[in-house]
């Protein structure tokens, strides 16, 4: 946050004062960014556990096989599902990974109109669907400039109670916490290494 903010050019710049960009000026125009999912080769429990009780976040769902291995987490420090997700990748050439990137769109319809926009650009995606973890509408695509995974994520849920008692999915329903509905991340996933942090 401690950052230079510089103004939007005059072209670009909404007559708003408390929006940076007119909306809907280029493309889908997301709103903010959302979350980070890191994919690891690493015991997953042994990172959730270090953001929480070294950096404050809250644990808000995960995924845990047998009552023993955690394989994802999502947590947050802001009322937001999450922040940041950690998601296991044995595979991973380097211990940690971006999975990718997520952008927050405002409404379902905005993730339909980033699908007619791909569409006509002729880029390739996966989605949209609906995660049963966080509750989220998604689509996924890769950004042809960095090679980066990026998701444009909408509605999802809010949590505000202090005693949040975090939601555990099981082998059984992975399935359903990963694509609740839609075209599933698991059946079509990308063509693109993730990239190596």
């Amino acid at each position: 946050y401690d950052v230079e903010k510089p103004k939007a050019d005059e072209k670009r710049r909404s007559v708003l004062k408390n929006q940076t960009y007119k909306a809907w000026a280029r493309g889908c125009s997301p709103r903010r960014f959302d979350h980070v999912n890191i994919a690891t080769s690493m015991d997953v429990q042994e990172i959730l556990d270090y953001l929480g009780n070294q950096l404050g976040f809250k644990l808000r769902e995960y995924v845990r096989y047998n009552n023993e291995t955690t394989l994802a987490g999502w947590m947050s420090v802001t009322p937001l599902v999450h922040d940041i997700a950690v998601i296991t990748r044995p595979q991973a050439k380097t211990p940690n990974q971006l999975h990718h990137i997520s952008y927050w769109l405002d409404n379902a319809q905005d993730v339909l109109r980033a699908a007619d926009i791909l569409s006509e650009e002729g880029i390739k995606f996966i989605g949209p669907g609906k995660h049963g973890v966080s509750q989220a509408l998604y689509l996924y695509v890769i950004d042809p400039g960095s090679g980066c995974r990026v998701e444009l994520f909408s509605n999802s849920y809010l949590i505000f109670e202090p005693d949040w008692e975090p939601v555990e999915w099981t082998e059984e329903d992975h399935s359903i916490a990963n694509t609740y509905w839609g075209d599933s991340v698991m059946d079509k996933e990308m063509n693109k290494p993730t990239i190596e942090a």
